[in-house]
């Protein structure tokens, strides 16, 4: 009897547990550039799989976002926010890449846009302590130190601020 209780106030416990959680992860950002264009990367330290990237082609000054959430989805509103203020950008797949063989393949895992380096997407990488992003389906802290060289990277290669 008492179980059967319990039963009936799981889907009440269930809904007052908020989701989703978020927590800081030990992630390390590391910048590069090279022929392809300026790269600013989070990944967990110790892992070469980026969960966040920023990727500016200095012959077009666009950047590529790129947010690996672990699932496949097609379309997500992902918020970008820190201290230095908050960003909404519509993300979905990557368009698939063609090796020089002619094949099709996905060119980066997860959440992909194409867009503008915005001042505002600079106030929060630039001067945020955390960088918080949040989709309908997952949270992600991830704290900014060592990141300012790579955004001021970014900055001289796509910035049109």
């Amino acid at each position: 009897m008492q179980f059967v209780k319990m039963m009936r106030l799981l889907p009440l416990l269930a809904a007052t547990v908020p989701f989703p959680a978020a927590h800081a992860q030990e992630m390390v950002w590391n910048s590069k550039q090279d022929d392809g264009g300026v790269y600013l990367m989070a990944s967990e330290e110790g892992s070469f799989h980026p969960a966040i990237m920023f990727l500016c082609n200095p012959q077009t000054r666009r950047l590529i976002v790129n947010y690996d959430i672990g699932v496949e989805v097609r379309q997500q509103l992902v918020v970008w926010s820190s201290e230095g203020g908050r960003v909404e950008l519509r993300m979905g797949e990557a368009p698939p890449s063609v090796t020089d063989s002619g094949v099709e393949v996905q060119g980066y895992d997860g959440l992909y846009v194409e867009t503008d380096l915005t001042p505002a997407l600079v106030r929060i990488l630039r001067d945020g302590r955390t960088l918080s992003v949040r989709t309908s389906s997952s949270a992600l802290d991830v704290p900014l130190a060592g990141a300012a060289e790579g955004v001021t990277a970014l900055v001289r290669a796509c910035g049109n601020i």
